[in-house]
């Protein structure tokens, strides 16, 4: 079995949270990165096998997942999306490219499993209800990284705050409300939800490259 690895570190340029948004995300991903493990060594795990893989307690593990199909779908979800390492084995290439490369790793899966994407948003959506004003839960953030680290070789060009805003720009043609906005919303056939998504993210990123070439 391939090691997992956690995507609980947030992406340098302001997105990193600390003290106990970080434990949290930290927790959710060590539970994640269970369930695929059991997963991976065969049969169904039962969610307190899980919590115990993870090294938490049941109570935690139910705080996050109300059941053992709602973490399970999480983390077939999880496990089918790519570090940046992973994503991106150098450093160069063009800048839409890159980008693209981010749609197509994480809108892809979303797509291809919109039943899962739809219980992880209602997941989600039930966390955040449950947390109080002063303890608001945090996604997990999956799509933050791999936009970072798109961007991460023409930052210096494009000047961090210009880079910031792209970065935060193209999120919201990324993960599961982008293809849920196109698909249930916008009511897109699967193929012109991708082409959509595709091109918003060319067009923001090509309006940043003219922004630095008007400069110059």
């Amino acid at each position: 079995m391939a090691s997992r690895r956690s995507r609980a570190t947030g992406p340098s340029g302001g997105h990193v949270t600390n003290g106990r948004g970080a434990q949290r995300r930290r927790t959710r991903q060590a539970l994640l990165d269970a369930g695929n493990e059991l997963l991976d060594e065969g049969g169904r795990p039962s969610l307190e096998e899980v919590a115990e893989r993870a090294d938490v307690s049941r109570a935690t593990a139910y705080r996050y997942f109300p059941s053992v199909d709602a973490l399970l779908t999480d983390a077939l979800v999880d496990r089918s999306i790519v570090s940046p390492g992973e994503l991106f084995d150098g450093g160069g290439g063009d800048l839409v490219d890159r980008l693209l490369a981010v749609e197509e790793a994480v809108n892809g899966p979303l797509a291809a499993d919109e039943v899962a994407m739809h219980v992880i948003s209602r997941l989600l959506a039930d966390e955040w209800l449950a947390s109080g004003d002063g303890d608001r839960a945090e996604r997990p953030g999956r799509r933050m990284p791999l936009i970072e680290e798109a961007i991460a070789p023409h930052r210096a060009s494009l000047g961090d705050a210009r880079a910031d805003r792209l970065r935060d720009a193209v999120a919201l043609a990324v993960g599961t409300e982008a293809v849920i906005t196109l698909r249930d919303v916008c009511r897109l056939s699967h193929r012109r939800a991708r082409d959509t998504a595709r091109h918003a993210i060319t067009t923001l990123a090509c309006a940043a490259l003219d922004e630095v070439a008007e400069e110059a």
